[in-house]
Formats: structure tokens, sequence, C-alpha cells
């Protein structure tokens, strides 16, 4: 079951009309997501405002819908966007990254961790992108089955954490 009819699935900052205040709509859309993908590149890892979004995201509450919840479930989904030569911070580390499972070929899942999807789509390999993004697919309608995330808004953008990384990193 999706959305009904005329609800956006989800939400992405450069979807935004020229003119709008990105911040309060950034922060709304983090604040109200029922799930919330990252998708991880070098880029990504050094953005001020992708780790604020992170930390914004993971400090809201997390339930399972059918059981008992764990201190260590999250509705936080890292997909490899691109490859990258530096070692993954502990914030990200810590989560298990998106791994596309029963595929036909197990040789499209390495391809994806090798390459990420921007490179499974740069490099043209079409069925491969597309059998990662299905499976990817049915990891976030999973998640936004069995997690039930707390509305919080952010409201002090001094309270978020500016880096992935910590001081020791």
């Amino acid at each position: 079951m999706g959305c009904p009819t005329g609800v956006d699935p989800g939400f992405l900052d450069r979807s935004m009309e020229a003119g709008t205040k990105w911040a309060p709509e950034v922060l709304a859309a983090v604040g109200t997501c029922h799930v919330f993908i990252s998708l991880i590149s070098s880029g990504y890892l050094k953005s001020k405002w992708c780790a604020m979004e992170w930390d914004a995201f993971s400090q809201r509450k997390v339930d399972r819908r059918s059981s008992v919840s764990s201190e260590s479930e999250t509705a936080i989904l890292p997909v490899i966007w691109s490859p990258m030569q530096e070692e993954l911070p502990a914030t990200v580390r810590e989560l298990q990254l998106f791994r596309p499972r029963q595929l036909k070929d197990p040789g499209i899942a390495q391809s994806y961790l090798d390459e990420g999807v921007y490179g499974l789509l740069t490099l043209e390999e079409k069925a491969a992108y597309q059998a990662v993004a299905w499976r990817l697919a049915q990891q976030i309608v999973h998640s936004f089955h069995t997690y039930d995330v707390e509305r919080r808004i952010p409201t002090d953008l001094q309270q978020l954490r500016k880096s992935f990384r910590s001081d020791g990193e």
C-alpha cells in the first residue's frame, strides 16, 4: 500500500520552488518523514547540512510497530551513492548500510558495493541499477511499515551536529 493519490511520497530539497526559505522546509521534512534515506558519498559526508539532517532524524524516537523495539533500531537507511576512498565516520559506520538481497545475479550486489547507485547509472548498468532500486524500494516500504517514528521538528539549528566526524576523528 502506497501513499494516497496526490500525496508526495518523499522530500528532496532540490524540489523546492525558488524563493522558498529552505532551512524551515528542510527541517520540517526531516522532522516528519518516516524513513530517512541518506545517499552516502564523499560530498555527503563533508556537508554540514547533511550532518545536521542526519542528527535531527537520529534524535527522533523510533518504535517497532509489531513487537518490542530496541534502542539500536532506526529508520535511517544509508545507501551507497558513489565510491569513497575515505573510511566512513563512526556515526555512519555504526549503522548497517543498505545491501540488496535476493538478487538473481549475486554480482549485482558487489557492483553496487563497489560503484554505488550513481556508479551503476553512470556505467549504464541498467539491469543492475533497476534490481538495486527495486530492492531499495522494498526496504523503504518495509521500514515504513515496521517503525513508528516520533514527529519532532528541530527548532534550534545550533543544537544539531555540523559534522559526521567527532573531534577525535
